[in-house]
């Protein structure tokens, strides 16, 4: 079995996501005020912002140490 390296993996996520970037860089003047970060995390207690970005990140990094 082929080693992977981490070049590679990051590359090939790379090339997966940078459509689903450059279509929502595009297209952020376009969503309505609501969803503007200052509204949208207005009435969000910091610790649940935090909480829910750093499981974020955790579960986006899990599957590459597994």
């Amino acid at each position: 079995m082929k080693d992977t390296t981490n070049k590679h993996d990051l590359l090939n996520g790379f090339l997966l996501l940078s459509p689903i970037f450059l279509w929502n860089i595009i297209f952020i003047k376009q969503l309505p005020k609501a969803f503007s970060r200052e509204i949208f995390w207005k009435d969000i207690p910091p610790i649940i912002g935090w909480t829910e970005n750093g499981l974020r990140v955790l579960v986006f990094a899990l599957p590459k140490n597994l």
